[in-house]
């Protein structure tokens, strides 16, 4: 099978996260496979040892009807990317990875191959807007068990860690108003976005914009705690159950389905419900930790991720949806 995956972001985001994962773990596969990016976007720069081709911004649609003469299975991996190769007559595999609800009847829909949803949660938004259960295969996203390192040098204090961009979806309003409810802890946020202003009036939170060091972050948290009110799944929820680090949630999209039971699931833009559960946390009355990460470990590696991936492309590819 030969491949051509297509991103058309510049931002470094789980999407792209994810398939810079995806690609080598599909290349010990035996896949062939190329990448359609911007050139000196973080993505391009990470898989830089793999066959290239440049998306100009401004000028997808004439590199598409480029792409468009190549050989391979076409596989999106932005919401841009799924609707300009369906503007050009490609039929693409749709990476989905958000739970926001979709335009029924829309071209990029209609002519998509099948959907790879990273969540039953995704899954259920996409039937919700027409698509049929046949055209979709859940596979969750696959991170790597974080290395051992020393943990950040933040200094003192009890340190509860949000990991994820600055955008209205993730909440970062309620994690304010939860770090006011709970003055002896040090809320710590890792990520950037075009909310970082509105939120450093806010106060409450220390905002750290985008890190490279969140496996020392996370080695130095007490608490991970993700408040999103939308969340497909929830790429850094795995990787701090993957680190061992208590969690503690919001019941947003398919974050249940990665936590479950061994983390602690409250209820969207509840600050009070949000503290309580890092209390129980602190005070040691959560979930073993250890059991978190045992089962991250079996359920939500690269490993899996890949060989749940190429599953799905054979079985659109044979047409046996």
């Amino acid at each position: 099978m030969r491949l051509l995956h297509i991103d058309t972001s510049t931002a470094w985001r789980g999407g792209q996260q994810q398939l810079a994962l995806l690609v080598p773990a599909l290349a010990e596969l035996g896949v062939e496979q190329r990448i359609a990016c911007v050139p000196g976007s973080p993505l391009s720069v990470a898989l830089s040892t793999w066959e290239q081709v440049a998306l100009r911004p401004g000028k997808h649609p004439v590199n598409l009807l480029r792409l468009a003469g190549l050989d391979g299975v076409v596989c999106t991996h932005t919401s841009g990317a799924a609707s300009l190769s369906a503007s050009v007559g490609m039929r693409p595999i749709v990476h989905r990875r958000v739970d926001f609800p979709i335009r029924p009847g829309a071209l990029k829909t209609r002519r998509a191959l099948g959907f790879i949803a990273v969540s039953q949660a995704v899954s259920r938004v996409l039937q919700a807007g027409g698509v049929s259960a046949k055209r979709i295969r859940v596979v969750y996203d696959g991170v790597g068990r974080p290395p051992t390192v020393e943990p950040a040098n933040v200094g003192p204090g009890v340190v509860v860690l949000a990991v994820g961009a600055l955008v209205d979806h993730k909440d970062h309003a309620t994690l304010a108003a939860t770090a006011k409810l709970m003055p002896q802890c040090r809320f710590l946020v890792a990520g950037d976005g075009a909310l970082r202003r509105e939120l450093e009036g806010v106060g409450g939170l220390e905002l750290l914009g985008h890190r490279l060091d969140v496996p020392a972050l996370l080695a130095r948290a007490q608490v991970f705690v993700h408040c999103s009110k939308e969340e497909g799944l929830g790429q850094s929820v795995l990787e701090a159950m993957r680190a061992g680090v208590p969690v503690v949630a919001t019941r947003a999209g398919g974050v249940p389905e990665s936590v479950g039971p061994r983390g602690i699931l409250v209820d969207i833009q509840d600050p009070a419900a949000l503290a309580a559960g890092i209390s129980r946390v602190l005070a040691g009355e959560g979930p073993l930790p250890a059991i978190a990460q045992a089962y991250a470990d079996q359920h939500f590696s690269v490993s899996a991720m890949a060989s749940g991936t190429l599953r799905a492309y054979e079985c659109f590819v044979s047409g046996l949806t």
